[in-house]
């Protein structure tokens, strides 16, 4: 026997699914980005991080 609020936990249900797999793609394009991002600069994370780093230890005037 169904109830009559199968149907809405059903909608909710694809809703969340729908959301989580759209977060995910989100996530991974963002990262394809900054991958290509690094690439294009030629700079590799370490090596990035520790411009950074620097940087913030010693600014631009």
């Amino acid at each position: 026997m169904v109830g009559p609020l199968a149907g809405q936990r059903l909608a909710v249900g694809v809703l969340l699914a729908v959301d989580a797999a759209h977060r995910e793609q989100q996530a991974t394009a963002l990262a394809r980005h900054h991958q290509r991002a690094d690439r294009v600069e030629g700079f590799d994370g370490p090596r990035l991080n520790k411009m950074v780093a620097l940087s913030k230890r010693w600014p631009s005037r």
